[in-house]
């Protein structure tokens, strides 16, 4: 069990790398447990950043 958690994380490393989508993001909250907690974070972060960016305009 150990390795198989060691290779997801592993994986999602590589996603985080790529610059997830948010459709990847969300595949990841509803099917990976061990990762949804992060994912969600990551999510909430990408948002608040678009939101930021918005604000910035007017």
């Amino acid at each position: 069990m150990k390795a198989k958690i060691k290779k997801i994380r592993e994986l999602w490393q590589k996603l985080l790398e790529q610059k997830p989508t948010n459709d990847d993001l969300r595949y990841i909250i509803e099917y990976v447990d061990s990762l949804r907690e992060e994912a969600v974070r990551k999510l909430t972060l990408s948002k608040e950043e678009i939101l930021e960016k918005m604000r910035e305009l007017f």
